[in-house]
């Protein structure tokens, strides 16, 4: 994943044309309700997933067509820096990454659960930051600083041990991030597996 946008940017059009698109095969978006703005109703004023990343477009002001829109845009938008806190201070950031190792971890060490899947992951940040959904984009940049700093203490990418609830499968994020830290993906399942084989004697 690259640099990202900096905070302060804005989404360049096509970006929310594409995203207004979208919107009818993806209606069960939610909003991170921490970083949305409750009082202003139009695209230009509420405040997308990233604190002072804003839409440069406009449209009709029904805020849950609207939130939909935003989500599914910066979903678009690479937004990885490693050491950004997304304008959360640092130390709730650092609490959500250090809570999100340790609930990996302990479900790992849990031979009945091992995986945990992207949205309980979410749910057990609540007390600390309320991503709203396992589609928030900053929910898995949080995801790519733990699994980059992990293998730079060489213990391998935590980020294999989150998956889909329905195909229980790492998404996306995890093989490009495999990748880039020089692991073999002409196989994902072969990589999987050997990551997990990893972790496991890491952890257990």
């Amino acid at each position: 994943m690259g640099a990202g946008t900096p905070p302060g940017a804005t989404l360049p059009k096509r970006f929310c044309r594409s995203a207004i698109a979208a919107v009818t095969r993806w209606n069960s978006v939610s909003y991170p309700s921490n970083a949305a703005s409750k009082k202003d109703r139009s695209c230009r004023a509420m405040t997308c997933s990233v604190p002072k990343l804003r839409c440069n477009c406009r449209v009709p002001s029904n805020s849950d067509a609207l939130t939909a829109i935003l989500n599914v845009a910066m979903a678009w938008v690479d937004i990885y820096d490693r050491n950004s806190t997304y304008g959360f201070a640092a130390a709730t950031w650092s609490a959500a990454k250090d809570r999100a190792r340790e609930v990996l971890v302990r479900n790992l060490r849990d031979r009945s659960i091992v995986l945990t899947t992207y949205g309980d992951l979410v749910e057990a940040l609540v007390p600390i930051i309320e991503f709203g959904t396992p589609r928030n984009a900053v929910f898995h940049c949080l995801l790519g600083q733990i699994s980059d700093e992990e293998e730079e203490e060489g213990r391998g990418l935590l980020s294999a041990l989150v998956v889909h609830k329905d195909d229980l499968r790492p998404g996306s994020g995890f093989f490009g991030g495999a990748q880039t830290w020089g692991r073999d993906t002409s196989d994902p399942e072969v990589c999987w597996g050997n990551e997990l084989a990893r972790l496991q004697r890491q952890w257990t």
